[in-house]
């Protein structure tokens, strides 16, 4: 860990003024600037004056230290560059996102190179940005950060900055660059549950509850939280469970949904997202069997789940002026009274 100038007790005003020098990132070209740390700043001011006593008498003793600090600073420098230009992207180690929820990412990878250093990850997207921790050791990358997304969409990265100061503190890297990466943002998922009946339903409505107990599924975020059986719930929400009533046994297995992206005239924006939530509440509760038809396209849950597809085809779902394909399963649409 660097050392920091502020343990040497030093007149707020000069903390103030060392502070204003770090603020400096100096360009040179191609997305790559160059700035000091705070220690980095005082190392850097010790340099000039060694180099200054060396010049002014000529010895060769300090001409040889001058000769090695400023040869250990260089191969710091080149080190740091190294690292920075060949950081993998982070985009495929990003988790999928849901639509205001603070996602917590610790995400492993793996590194092209041997490193042990802290790199600082801004990403820049179409509506904000959020940063990211990455810890490289032993040829190992780790995420580490906590974003959160307030709208359910498809972002694309316009420019990702990573800076470090490694190795030794002094000077602070960074380096812009352009990638393609893809934020995936899902709808917070609004279970069907809420009101006894299947919200939005054309073809007739879902119950969901019964007297008879049947048995116990994994809890699905969206779930009424009064059906998770407490007793062997645990601290982990993966471990949760949903007791099943027969009713949703025997009706909830409808394997078709169809799903009609047209938003009527005196319907809102709400109503729409809404309807996005149940489509997404009802894929996480499928377990990945069934057959969605969102709009005019058709997928098939194991297959489009796996790839990705159909995550992003909800992410960046919009109105739609046609009606839903096909003519069986259960339709869900927005009613005209919303």
């Amino acid at each position: 860990m660097a050392y920091d100038p502020a343990d040497l007790k030093l007149p707020s005003w000069l903390l103030r003024f060392l502070d204003l020098l770090i603020a400096i990132r100096i360009p040179f070209g191609w997305g790559w600037k160059l700035g000091f740390t705070r220690a980095g700043i005082i190392f850097f001011s010790a340099l000039v004056g060694l180099w200054a006593a060396a010049l002014y008498s000529g010895n060769n003793l300090l001409y040889l230290s001058g000769a090695m600090i400023t040869a250990m600073s260089l191969a710091a420098l080149l080190q740091t560059r190294h690292i920075l230009k060949q950081f993998p992207d982070p985009a495929p180690l990003l988790p999928q996102l849901q639509q205001g929820d603070v996602t917590v990412v610790r995400r492993d990878g793996k590194l092209c190179f041997p490193a042990a250093a802290i790199v600082e990850i801004q990403w820049f997207y179409d509506e904000g940005s959020f940063s990211l921790l990455g810890r490289c050791e032993a040829g190992r990358l780790r995420l580490q950060g906590r974003i959160k997304m307030q709208r359910r969409g498809l972002y694309r990265c316009k420019a990702l900055t990573l800076s470090s100061a490694a190795p030794l503190g002094l000077f602070l890297l960074a380096l812009q660059r352009i990638d393609s990466g893809e934020v995936v943002v899902m709808p917070e998922p609004l279970s069907w549950q809420a009101d006894g009946r299947s919200a939005n339903s054309a073809t007739g409505a879902l119950r969901f509850g019964g007297d008879e107990w049947h048995d116990l599924r994994l809890y699905t975020p969206g779930d009424a939280l009064s059906q998770v059986h407490w007793r062997k719930a645990s601290g982990d929400v993966r471990d949760w469970r949903v007791k099943r009533f027969t009713l949703d046994a025997t009706e909830a297995r409808e394997a078709l949904l169809r799903v009609d992206l047209r938003l009527p005239a005196h319907a809102d924006e709400a109503a729409f997202e809404r309807l996005l939530a149940r489509v997404w509440f009802w894929v996480l509760e499928q377990g990945g069997e069934g057959t969605l038809i969102l709009g005019q396209r058709s997928f098939e849950l194991a297959e489009a789940m796996q790839t990705g597809s159909l995550q992003r085809a909800i992410a960046r779902a919009s109105a739609e002026a046609t009606p839903a394909a096909g003519v069986d399963g259960v339709l869900l649409a927005v009613s005209d009274d919303h």
